[in-house]
């Protein structure tokens, strides 16, 4: 059984998502118990999920964030990149009216935010707050 560093099930109960061996994600659907696999290059350090429940985050060790769809389908929606990540785990979030912008914390005392759906493929640079 792998390690599970973090968590995090729908509001609807139909999918559990965990972050295990550092650099998987996991996805289970309920009451089918139909599992599958994202694999992500770095090591990841946190897991968010929307309000909905419908996209989640994670945060990677390669001070990267990237947005991913909880369906079967899972496509990566986004990458974002601004903060720095390298002694503390930082851990980002969903806000506003329906989980509209992504904030995350930074080790260089700066607060980071960005729209949750990138319009541009590739990586976003986030919006600083000092």
């Amino acid at each position: 059984m792998p390690k599970v560093s973090d968590l995090a099930m729908t509001p609807d109960g139909q999918y559990l998502i965990s972050i295990c061996s550092n650099r998987e994600i996991w996805i289970c659907e309920f009451p089918r118990g139909k599992r599958w696999l994202i694999h992500e290059d770095y090591s990841i350090a946190s897991l968010s999920l929307s309000r909905d429940g419908k996209s989640f985050i994670v945060n990677l060790n390669s001070e990267e964030i990237h947005l991913w769809n909880v369906p079967e389908n899972s496509n990566i929606l986004g990458k974002f990149v601004g903060h720095k990540q390298k002694k503390y785990v930082i851990r980002s979030c969903f806000g506003g009216s329906n989980s509209m912008f992504i904030a995350s914390g930074s080790e260089d005392s700066k607060i980071l935010f960005s729209k949750s759906e990138p319009s541009i493929k590739g990586s976003t640079i986030c919006h600083v707050v000092s």
